[in-house]
């Protein structure tokens, strides 16, 4: 996966992992919100696990029923990616415009609607 896929879109990107609890429950609204906006072609969601068991995860992607796009980072790109994302807790979501820079991070629930309200032009 490379965010150039997802050039002159915005990209609601979050960073999970199997044992954060915290990351089960936001990912559980980060779904309603995604279902909400499927139809909406200006927006991405992008899941990027930092487990390092790929059939655990596929297990449990199947099993919570995420249907955004879901990809793992390995060991040699973990420190990049949170550095660059500034992940200091899970989950660490964010959101890039359509160019790929990072517009609004450390997001969650009412958090994230307003972001996505404020940055996604009227229709």
């Amino acid at each position: 996966i490379s965010l150039d896929q997802f050039k002159g879109k915005f990209v609601v990107l979050a960073c999970w992992a199997l044992w954060s609890d915290r990351s089960t429950e936001e990912l559980k609204a980060l779904q309603k919100l995604q279902a909400d906006l499927n139809q909406d072609p200006r927006v991405v969601f992008l899941g990027v696990n930092l487990d390092s068991d790929a059939d655990a995860v596929a297990k449990t992607v199947a099993a919570r029923g995420y249907q955004w796009t879901q990809t793992m980072v390995g060991a040699t790109n973990l420190a990049k990616l949170t550095a660059t994302l500034d992940v200091s807790s899970l989950p660490a979501i964010c959101l890039l415009d359509p160019s790929g820079r990072i517009i609004a991070r450390d997001l969650s629930g009412e958090r994230l609607h307003i972001a996505l309200q404020r940055a996604l032009p009227k229709k």
